[in-house]
């Protein structure tokens, strides 16, 4: 059985490749105006999100 509770259960850790963190940076820099839309998918790494849209600002002419 496929449980995702109990004892001894961990969640997986699903890691990107580093192309893909590469290309979505390029993705990133490259846009005048951002929007980030983030789901479930980044429970946990909401200073590690908010980190990322503070670089962005500095990055470009829109204060």
């Amino acid at each position: 059985m496929n449980t995702r509770s109990g004892v001894g259960y961990s969640r997986p850790k699903i890691v990107p490749e580093d192309a893909d963190l590469t290309k979505a940076a390029e993705i990133l820099n490259a846009g005048k105006k951002v929007a980030m839309l983030v789901g479930a998918g980044a429970r946990g790494a909401a200073l590690l999100l908010i980190e990322m849209a503070m670089l962005r600002r500095e990055r470009c002419d829109c204060r």
